[in-house]
């Protein structure tokens, strides 16, 4: 849980993930939201404003200002094309899945296309893993901490001693802190740097593949006597955090 400062100003420097699309997938499931979830959800496109732009620009990385202008389109249509979809800016029910979120309470992210490949956009193709599967997570990225800090990543709640996945490959480096308590760093082969704290210890350092047991989810650091969790952060280059909130959706909830 560090100090945030400054957000990525586009989607090619935020880490989004899509389902790989492949020839046997049926265009029911690939092209189609669930009613439920298409019924309480808002149309945003050009022009509009508003707090459902807010919520899309935060997804998207882009200045957050509630005015759909042409930033915030190009940057949608951006995560729409890595996502297989239609790139028309209009954020519908398949773009709200794929930007991990909506607005209503009521929306669950049944959309999320299920697949075992993911592609980040601005790198190759690589497989990418949950790091905790099971865990508890909602989007707490960007929520205020103490001492006019920001959340800079997505907690994970889970068991004491739940085994955390690299993933993807890369090398692991230990990196204790005094918020973090054990935590370590993953320079993924992917070209991006990952953060996880709060470990009760250890597990593979090194070169590791993905899916490698790196370590085991504990409390330690400034979240000591509170829930066990994971604090799990993404840095597209080794660059600022950005929201990993839609990528662990597709990877950890299918």
């Amino acid at each position: 849980m560090r100090q945030r400062t400054t957000r990525t100003a586009a989607v090619t420097g935020a880490l989004l993930v899509a389902a790989a699309i492949t020839p046997s997938a049926a265009p029911a499931s690939a092209g189609s939201a669930p009613a439920a979830a298409s019924a309480t959800q808002p149309m945003v496109s050009l022009g509009h404003r508003g707090e459902e732009v807010k919520v899309v620009q935060r997804r998207v990385g882009v200045a957050v200002d509630g005015r759909y202008g042409e930033q915030t389109r190009r940057a949608v249509q951006g995560l729409q094309s890595a996502a297989g979809l239609a790139a028309d800016g209009i954020v519908g029910p398949l773009t709200w899945a794929a930007l991990g979120s909506a607005p209503s309470a009521s929306y669950a992210l049944q959309a999320a296309a299920p697949s075992s490949a993911w592609r980040i956009i601005g790198t190759r193709s690589h497989s990418w893993r949950c790091p905790v599967p099971g865990a508890t997570f909602i989007d707490d990225y960007g929520v205020d901490r103490p001492g006019g800090r920001v959340h800079e990543g997505i907690d994970m709640f889970a068991s004491r001693s739940t085994a955390i996945r690299a993933p993807v490959s890369g090398r692991v480096e230990p990196y204790d802190n005094s918020l973090g308590g054990t935590a370590i760093r993953l320079y993924g082969n992917d070209g991006n740097r990952y953060y996880f704290a709060h470990l009760e210890r250890y597990g593979a350092t090194g070169t590791v593949a993905a899916g490698t047991t790196i370590g085991y989810v504990g409390n330690t650091g400034d979240a000591a006597g509170g829930p066990t969790h994971l604090h799990f952060e993404v840095h597209p280059n080794g660059g600022d955090a950005v929201d990993p909130f839609p990528t662990i959706t597709l990877a950890c909830r299918h």
